[in-house]
């Protein structure tokens, strides 16, 4: 537990951070460290490991057992070491109490840096390209064409969406 209380110190600096670096380029090669956005990210994420490997070393020590109720009850064994369990028990659940933050600590790491230069392209069609279904061509404004082995993805405007749906008509 100390040395996970001391990796927890040591990543003291870039917690007090308002924010990450945002220069996160992964290295580019063995020699190479990456961008330092990167390497916040690795000494948190590696913190963050440690404690859920301690979580995952000690869980087989528990002598807490979930019953499928939302209390958890205790083994009543008259061998069971009280003074040691009753610490053991409050240490143990506070690293069980780390599993929901360090999901979300984990996603919001790994989350991409959202772009300004992203276009979404629906062609003012809500359900552009939501499926290959026959019946819904004019609906879904796509169909996949195929020629010499070779699939084609075309994309039907609103003049010509009728065009298989009629073919007679063009």
């Amino acid at each position: 537990m100390r040395v996970l209380e001391e990796s927890i110190k040591g990543i003291g600096d870039i917690l007090s951070q308002p924010e990450l670096d945002p220069d996160r380029t992964l290295p580019s090669d063995e020699n190479s460290e990456g961008g330092k956005g990167f390497q916040q990210i690795a000494k948190i994420k590696s913190v963050l490991d440690g404690i859920k490997s301690a979580y995952h070393f000690y869980k087989p020590l528990s002598m807490i057992i979930d019953s499928g109720k939302k209390e958890k009850e205790s083994y009543s064994d008259e061998r069971m070491n009280l003074e040691f369990y009753a610490r053991f028990n409050e240490i143990f659940e506070e690293l069980e109490g780390f599993n929901k933050p360090y999901e979300d600590i984990r996603n919001y790491l790994t989350k991409k840096p959202y772009s300004q230069e992203k276009i979404k392209l629906n062609f003012e069609c809500g359900t552009l390209l939501s499926g290959w279904d026959e019946n819904k061509i004019e609906a879904n404004q796509n169909v996949l064409l195929m020629k010499d082995d070779q699939y084609y993805l075309g994309i039907l405007n609103k003049k010509t969406k009728k065009l298989f749906s009629d073919p007679g008509k063009y």
